[in-house]
């Protein structure tokens, strides 16, 4: 019913995202159910991962608009959400800079870096606060942090690559899907 009453299903890239947006646009709340059970196809090669990466920041800028045109308000409360993926995508993630930074003898961008894994080591102790009791315990924080960081190096060029695919209204394809 609420889909319906929302405007239903659309040709977003990324409909999860884009649906959660504009239901929270229309006020309504959504959620994290640890305990669901759903199936999905995840990318087993290189180029799947790139492209469905690539996707999901092309999809992230069109729930970001989606959000927008349904009222000032619910752009305004997405934009947090929107502004931190954005300036992770226009930040290479540190360890790019890392060797050029000890060459040119410029630490000061390293402090960037410690600081951001801090800021992963806060989120984790936070996460794991809040939902120790629903989740699974994983090794330990600094395989999370790591983890994380590697992440944001190897996503980092399809996200652009997907920004830039939106901001230029480039043909919509789906990558990853048939």
């Amino acid at each position: 019913e609420v889909v319906k009453e929302i405007g239903g299903w659309s040709e977003w890239l990324v409909e999860d995202i884009a649906w959660c947006w504009r239901a929270i646009a229309h006020r309504y709340r959504t959620g994290y159910a640890a305990r669901a059970v759903a199936k999905t196809q995840c990318p087993v090669t290189h180029s799947g991962l790139f492209n469905q990466r690539r996707r999901w920041a092309r999809g992230r800028v069109e729930a970001f608009v989606a959000a927008w045109q349904v009222s000032l308000r619910s752009g305004i409360v997405s934009m947090p959400w929107f502004l931190i993926t954005t300036l992770q995508y226009c930040f290479p993630p540190s360890a790019l800079f890392i060797p050029l930074l000890i060459y040119l003898k410029i630490f000061s961008p390293l402090f960037l870096g410690f600081l951001t894994l801090i800021i992963y080591l806060v989120l984790y102790k936070l996460y794991e606060k809040k939902y120790s009791h629903q989740v699974v315990e994983v090794s330990g924080w600094p395989f999370i942090v790591i983890g994380t960081f590697l992440l944001e190096l190897v996503v980092w060029l399809p996200n652009i690559l997907g920004y830039v695919d939106e901001l230029l209204g480039r043909r919509k394809i789906w990558l990853t899907r048939s």
